[in-house]
């Protein structure tokens, strides 16, 4: 059984969507343009990232950075689920930047989707990045999150 090998336009098409896609994720993005709640989240995630490296618990922090112990925990949640499905460690800036690193970036667009409940949005984000098998985890993870924000 021979496979189809795409032709020389298929290509190109192929080869022009990757480098627009490279060229959009090295363009940095301000967190003060991302949505409200996607600002909270990606801030917690840097807060989380700051007690792992310090080797404390973020369970408090996040509390009173947040608001609200369940929404602290379902945050903690999709932090820890998505450190499981990513490729590679997380990367996040320190919570001083303004600026959003592309993980972040990502995290911001599974947010924003999760907030609108579209989940054909959170899949479009993910794609080809996360495997298959952790998409509904995921998601079910950001909408848990998203919902407990107070």
């Amino acid at each position: 059984m021979s496979e189809k090998r795409p032709n020389s336009r298929e290509a190109r098409a192929g080869s022009a969507r990757s480098a627009a896609i490279i060229e959009q994720l090295a363009q940095p993005l301000r967190l003060a343009y991302q949505s409200p709640r996607a600002v909270r989240i990606v801030m917690a995630i840097r807060l989380i990232a700051l007690c792992a490296q310090n080797g404390r618990d973020p369970v408090g922090e996040l509390t009173c950075q947040i608001g609200s112990v369940p929404a602290a925990r379902a945050v903690l949640e999709l932090a820890d689920c998505a450190g499981q499905a990513w490729p590679e460690n997380v990367q996040v800036f320190k919570p001083c930047c303004c600026m959003v690193s592309p993980d972040e970036n990502t995290f911001v667009g599974m947010i924003n989707a999760a907030l609108a409940g579209d989940r054909a949005a959170f899949t479009r984000t993910i794609e080809g990045f996360i495997s298959r098998n952790q998409h509904d985890r995921l998601y079910a993870h950001a909408v848990e999150a998203v919902a407990l924000l107070p």
